[in-house]
């Protein structure tokens, strides 16, 4: 029992660099400072937009939050009132509904970059399971963020997507009843919906961001250096972190920043958030597309019978969660981490081209 609990130490070890020791200040002109990539480029900075649009989501849904009313009667009203009468509350809806798709967009890009330079190899399983996890958190922020505007589009959207994710094999129908309460989209859905959108998942999501950017950092080669060795003990954590605000990596991931946001305010004003009438679920059932997140699904649906269509995205979602493992038992043939490379781009083009067909 000793000898396995002391095997589990050190295999979490190797994957956190974790030594007890105290972090050193990064040059502040140096790029290539440790924890910092050598030769910075627009890619090395995916993960930190992802996390800007995170934060750019949790204060405008924050600001909306005073005022949406989670219940059918009033959350169509509450949202008409937040883009047709409170001041700028228009522009604070659609920079959240902009700053969510973005957010998905980034993410995706940020996955692409990690299959290129196979970010998933050890020490980095576990690093990758939490930006896979994290990734299904985001999906489920935006499925749903989709139903509380309770207007007609949002109401059978959702539904659409209900039924499509009814139809996963063996979890399908228990994972529904236990997102809706119910096997159909109604009040209790919307309670739901509000309750996990508000507070379940940014904190399951913003707990996996923490620990994979605290991985990354750790295994991108952030060296710490001995207590009794540093000079600087008493202040060391804020010379640290004054060093790191002057880095040059910081300047440029701020300046990211700020042109992301300008992006999603001109984009939120060029094409304002949508609101059609309220939803009447009693009323005949109107054709609605899915989230574009979902076409996958549907292009399946249209291809292959039910059961076969269900499985597919479920065998997909699990080879690419797999990357690290099978990169791992193909490390000893010649060109097994090309064969794994090969496998993640694979994965990934697939949904891309069954998004596309799910187009109509």
């Amino acid at each position: 029992m000793v000898d396995r609990t002391e095997a589990v130490v050190v295999e979490l070890g190797e994957r956190s660099d974790f030594e007890g020791r105290e972090p050193t200040a990064p040059d502040a002109e140096d790029v290539s400072a440790p924890g910092s990539a050598p030769h910075p480029t627009v890619w090395s900075y995916l993960g930190g937009l992802g996390l800007a649009c995170f934060v750019v989501q949790a204060v405008t849904g924050l600001m909306l939050a005073f005022v949406y009313q989670a219940t059918p009667d009033h959350a169509y009203t509450s949202v008409y009132y937040i883009a047709q009468q409170m001041p700028y509350g228009w522009l604070v809806r659609t920079i959240h509904v902009w700053g969510g798709q973005l957010l998905i967009v980034v993410a995706s890009l940020h996955a692409i970059r990690a299959v290129a330079r196979r970010s998933f190899t050890r020490p980095r399983e576990a690093n990758w399971l939490l930006g896979v996890l994290a990734a299904l958190t985001t999906l489920a922020l935006a499925l749903t963020g989709g139903l509380l505007p309770w207007d007609g589009k949002s109401y059978w959207s959702t539904a659409e997507n209900v039924a499509l994710l009814r139809r996963l094999p063996l979890l399908g129908p228990q994972l529904v009843r236990g997102m809706l309460g119910d096997m159909t989209v109604g009040p209790r859905a919307l309670t739901r919906f509000y309750a996990a959108h508000l507070t379940l998942l940014p904190a399951a999501f913003a707990a996996f961001i923490v620990a994979h950017v605290w991985l990354a950092r750790r295994q991108a080669g952030l060296r710490l250096r001995p207590v009794a060795e540093s000079p600087w003990r008493r202040d060391r954590w804020r010379r640290a972190f004054v060093a790191a605000f002057k880095s040059q990596r910081f300047v440029a991931l701020a300046t990211a920043f700020a042109l992301l946001l300008c992006a999603i305010v001109v984009l939120s004003i060029v094409a304002p958030a949508p609101l059609g009438l309220k939803a009447d679920p009693s009323a005949a059932r109107v054709p609605a597309s899915p989230a574009w997140y979902l076409l996958s699904l549907r292009a399946l649906a249209d291809l292959l019978t039910p059961a076969v269509a269900a499985a597919v995205p479920l065998l997909l979602g699990v080879a690419f969660a797999a990357l690290p493992f099978v990169d791992r038992s193909l490390a000893p043939q010649r060109r097994g981490h090309d064969i794994t490379r090969a496998v993640g781009f694979a994965v990934l083009a697939a949904m891309a081209l069954l998004t596309l067909i799910g187009i109509r």
